[in-house]
């Protein structure tokens, strides 16, 4: 072992995460804070939460004096240079090098190319080459798009409960739930607490869970919420392959917390896809993208994907980061394709 510590960072509309790790990829600390996004968070919010992150992480560390960081991996789309001047201020940092989100989640699927699908608070397609982000599609942050993310979810959910409450829509688990995620006696009450928030697309976001929930217990409408956005995440994501004539030399990578709602958005997007592209390879993010440059650093350099080893060795150092998934379903009309098995045992849930 060289002692060389190393910092990987993952930021987003939800939570901003920094992975302390060492030379032979083991976990030394962790800081996990809220959302960075400064289009959606205030700028004082924004820096707080990137100096909860770093001293989550540093822990003890910060203890020594000289403490030295030989690389940190940054992707967010929050101010980086903020985070580096702050982060500068607690220790000695060797280089930065900076990660756009698609490259980072296709590193925690374990793979180096492909088309990656990122439902998270926002959403946006990437298509990765070899470990670079090449071309990019959506993004455009809600109320204008990001169809799928957990903020269009978020809002279709609080929209529905909404109906329900006033008599015009179909009664939804969703409305009772929805006091109770907020902690409020009522539907008003709890909307009056909402436009306090400071982080209102943060918060229409974590409303996701509730879905997921309800779609559990059998609600009908919150299973339709998960299966509308499945679908829409499918249709752009053809909609990107057709327009940039995109080889399929890749699987396509699904990540992002949205995605962990319910198997009706899994199922939504494999049936909507695979009529179009029946023999395409749907591969989960087997880690937290936060694990991305620990992947890219266990992988090597001219590696396409990581091995079945280095897949079981990470999971048993990195158990907390790992993704939980409910059953990936296969296109109708295909069988898994060969080598997703594997990865397909590792990252299910059981």
């Amino acid at each position: 072992m060289d002692g060389k510590l190393y910092l990987s960072v993952d930021g987003g509309g939800t939570k901003l995460h920094t992975l302390l790790f060492d030379s032979e990829l083991r976990p030394l600390g962790s800081g996990v804070s809220g959302a960075i996004n400064p289009n959606f968070a205030p700028m004082d919010l924004v820096e707080q939460h990137m100096l909860d992150s770093i001293d989550q992480a540093l822990g003890s560390e910060r203890g020594r004096t000289g403490v030295e960081i030989e690389d940190v991996w940054i992707s967010m789309p929050g101010p980086t240079d903020l985070y580096e001047d702050l982060l500068r201020q607690r220790c000695h940092v060797g280089g930065f090098h900076r990660l756009s989100e698609g490259e980072t989640a296709i590193y925690s699927a374990g793979l180096s190319t492909g088309v990656l699908v990122l439902c998270g608070t926002g959403a946006t397609l990437f298509y990765v080459k070899e470990g670079k982000a090449v071309l990019f599609q959506g993004g455009w942050g809600s109320p204008f798009g990001d169809e799928g993310s957990g903020a269009d979810i978020g809002c279709m959910a609080i929209k529905a409960a909404l109906r329900s409450y006033d008599g015009w829509g179909p009664k939804t688990e969703l409305e009772p739930g929805l006091c109770e995620f907020f902690g409020y006696r009522t539907i008003r009450e709890s909307m009056a607490a909402f436009w306090r928030k400071k982080d209102a697309r943060g918060t229409i976001a974590s409303v996701c869970r509730l879905v997921g929930e309800c779609a559990k217990k059998g609600d009908h409408t919150a299973r339709s919420i998960l299966y509308e956005a499945g679908r829409k995440a499918a249709e752009q994501t053809m909609a990107f392959i057709h327009r940039e004539c995109l080889p399929m030399e890749g699987p396509i990578v699904l990540a992002g917390g949205a995605w962990k709602s319910g198997e009706a958005m899994l199922s939504a997007f494999v049936s909507t896809l695979s009529m179009r592209y029946p023999m395409a390879e749907i591969v989960p993010a087997a880690f937290d993208p936060v694990i991305g440059p620990v992947i890219r650093l266990a992988m090597g350099e001219g590696e396409g994907r990581l091995s079945h080893k280095g897949f079981e060795r990470l999971r048993s150092l990195y158990p907390e980061y790992t993704a939980k998934w409910h059953g990936i379903p296969k296109a109708p009309s295909s069988p898994m394709p060969e080598g997703v098995g594997k990865l397909y045992d590792i990252v299910r849930e059981k």
